[in-house]
Parts: C-alpha cells; sequence; structure tokens
C-alpha cells in the first residue's frame, strides 16, 4: 500500500512540475525570475529522490543511512548529468555567472533528494508502527 501511495505522488509531483515547466516557458520565467530555476531544481530533485526511493523500496532494500546516502547520491549524479546537458545544449548564453549556477542548481538537487530520503526514513517508521 504505501509503495502506491508513494507512486501516486511521485506521478502528482511530475505533473506539478511539467506544468510550471511548460508554463514557465510560455511566459519566459526563467529569465524574469531569477529565483525559479532554483525552485524547479529542488522539485527536480525531490522528484528524482523519491523515484530512486520507490525503485529500492520496490525491490526490498530496507531504510538505512547507507539507503539514504544511494538517494542523494543517485539524485547528485542525475543532477550533474542535468547541468552537463544544460551547458551542452547552451542555455547558459545569457548567464553571467555560469559556475555559481550551476553550484546552486545543484545544491538545490541535492536538497531534493536529502528530502525524498527522509521521506523514506517516514515510511519506513510508519510501516514499522504498523506492524507492532
Amino acid at each position: 500500500m504505501k509503495l502506491r501511495i508513494l507512486a501516486l505522488g511521485i506521478v502528482v509531483l511530475e505533473a506539478i512540475i511539467a506544468y510550471l515547466n511548460i508554463y514557465a516557458i510560455q511566459h519566459s520565467l526563467y529569465w524574469a525570475i531569477s529565483w525559479f530555476d532554483i525552485l524547479m531544481h529542488g522539485l527536480g530533485g525531490l522528484f528524482i529522490g523519491l523515484t530512486i526511493l520507490l525503485i529500492l523500496l520496490y525491490r526490498g532494500v530496507s531504510m538505512r543511512w547507507g539507503t539514504w546516502l544511494g538517494i542523494v547520491g543517485g539524485t547528485i549524479a542525475v543532477g550533474v548529468l542535468w547541468e552537463i546537458i544544460e551547458v551542452s545544449s547552451g542555455l547558459y548564453q545569457t548567464e553571467t555567472n555560469v559556475f555559481a549556477d550551476t553550484i546552486l542548481d545543484l545544491i538545490m538537487d541535492t536538497l531534493g533528494g536529502m528530502v525524498a530520503g527522509f521521506i523514506g526514513f517516514a515510511i519506513g517508521r510508519t510501516a514499522k508502527q504498523r506492524t507492532v
């Protein structure tokens, strides 16, 4: 049951991210509002982290600190890949400080992954409490 709820939450989160992204592109929010990209990276990190969490829980991996580190590490890896895609596609042509933007994006990706990991602990704790 908890996996279905988690999966539904991930689908809802992805729908929100997709809507915000489409709206932001249509209305140039990424360029008009300086913090909008930061918000999207935080939500994206949460999405990636929750997806990794769902996969791990589905495979029967129990939530431990090593699992949490795996979720965060996986989220960072996807974030780094995304930054490479952003740079190689020329999205930074108008950016004045690419390095600072990249670091902030990766920090937000990481925070999203960390939150996903803590959600994993909460899900695990709730499941244990129900069985006791």
